[in-house]
Parts: structure tokens; sequence; C-alpha cells
């Protein structure tokens, strides 16, 4: 079993990710601006190629 570091555990990602959404909307009355930030990061995120990673060697 590989242990997760800290930031990779999807919770807290996703904490984050609500209060962020919940400060643009005190901020600016709507998701408007959420919604353009998640589209903008969607289409940069587009060319990004993954590819399984190789097992270290000791």
């Amino acid at each position: 079993m590989t242990k997760q570091r800290p930031l990779d555990h999807p919770v807290l990602i996703g904490g984050c990710i609500i209060i962020a959404g919940g400060r643009m909307y005190d901020t600016f009355g709507d998701y408007t601006a959420a919604w353009w930030i998640g589209s903008f990061s969607a289409i940069a995120h587009l060319p990004v190629k993954e590819a399984p990673l190789e097992a270290r060697t000791a």
C-alpha cells in the first residue's frame, strides 16, 4: 500500500475548491467568475497527455 501525501487527498482539495467558490460568490454576488475560471482551466488542461509513472528502483 502506498502512502498518500497530504495534498493528494481528494477531500482536502475539494474543500479548498468549495471555500474558493463561496468566496467568489460573496465577492461577486454570483458564480459567473467561478464558471469562467473552471472553463479556462479545463481548456488549458486539454493538451495534457497522462501516462503511467515508471516503477522506481532502489
